[in-house]
């Protein structure tokens, strides 16, 4: 094996070096991770993707030196709701002063063993800062499909006075129809809705079995708040705790939600109320309160605004199709 060829590879600590990137620190903000436990986080996620059905980690390495770094897994939910064998790539990571040409053929070795595997459809997330691996996706064939904003309520932060506009409580058995069509309606300005390589019924089935999954606390801390007026749901906002993070360290951070408000409801405080409930349970049970919304949803952007939430990170996502990418691609 010459030096730097990507092989597979166990995720030991020696790939600790290559996680300083604050780009891909996730709880960077108010000292909640320190570098080093930031670092030793990225690497257990790594590893619960490297794990995953299908998953692999392969890495470059100078010597015993690891250089550089890519993991990947498919998807299974989303695979079995849109007809499609959709897989999850990792970033790829690599050492201060190595070349790109170790980076490009991480990421082509990746992508080889995926459509091997079967693989339909590829999605990756990144920083919208790291503009070098934004080239290097496009130029094996992948588009941008959203752009992710994450906004943060840490417990104890200032929050709005006043009082909400309609009541909000706890997911009953009964609203689960309701949300589920409220689900299927509401996000057709994110990424599986533009990417015409899916179907859009299939789109809808998947969000409405997300809020389902949620409401029912069907997945590790999960849960779901629904707005109500006239006898009716009006709106739901739902969340699950980052469970890795809470297992491996015990700080319990909600977020990676969904929030809809019924087309006839809104303009009436619904999105605010919804909102208030989610930071009052943040204060009461947990640390953090993630919320996040695509760069175009200027109305989620004004309401997070209202509350005062700071920005933590945009990201943005990437889709390839496989069968469509690239057989020498530029470096």
């Amino acid at each position: 094996m010459s030096a730097c060829t990507p092989e597979t590879a166990e995720l030991g600590d020696e790939f600790l070096p290559l996680l300083a990137d604050p780009r891909y620190h996730d709880y960077h903000y108010h000292g909640l991770l320190d570098p080093c436990d930031h670092a030793s986080h990225q690497l257990a996620q790594l590893r619960a993707i490297a794990a995953g059905p299908g998953g692999r980690a392969l890495a470059a390495r100078e010597g015993l030196i690891p250089r550089g770094l890519c993991v990947f897994s498919r998807l299974c939910w989303d695979s079995e709701l849109l007809g499609r064998s959709i897989w999850q790539l990792g970033p790829v990571l690599t050492a201060d002063g190595t070349a790109e040409a170790v980076a490009a053929e991480l990421l082509e070795r990746a992508l080889t063993a995926i459509e091997a595997e079967g693989g339909e459809v590829v999605v990756a997330k990144l920083p919208a800062e790291d503009l070098h691996a934004a080239h290097r996706l496009c130029s094996r064939g992948f588009y941008q499909w959203d752009t992710v904003l994450t906004l943060v309520h840490l417990r104890g932060a200032p929050r709005p006075s006043g009082s909400p506009r309609c009541a909000v409580g706890p997911f009953e058995d009964e609203d689960l129809p309701v949300l589920q069509d409220l689900a299927g309606t509401s996000f057709q300005a994110n990424r599986y809705y533009l990417d015409p390589a899916l179907r859009s019924d299939q789109v809808d089935d998947l969000y409405a079995t997300w809020v389902s999954n949620y409401s029912r606390g069907l997945l590790p801390g999960s849960a779901c708040l629904v707005a109500r007026g006239e006898g009716r749901p009006l709106g739901f906002l739902c969340w699950r705790r980052d469970q890795l993070l809470f297992e491996r360290l015990g700080l319990s951070v909600i977020g990676r939600g969904l929030m809809a408000v019924a087309p006839e409801a809104r303009g009436r405080g619904v999105g605010a109320a919804l909102v208030a409930a989610t930071i009052a349970e943040t204060e009461a049970r947990h640390l953090a309160a993630e919320f996040d919304c695509v760069l175009t949803a200027s109305n989620a952007m004004r309401l997070y605004a209202g509350f005062g939430l700071p920005m933590l990170r945009a990201r943005q996502t990437y889709h390839l199709t496989v069968r469509d990418r690239p057989r020498n691609p530029i470096a």
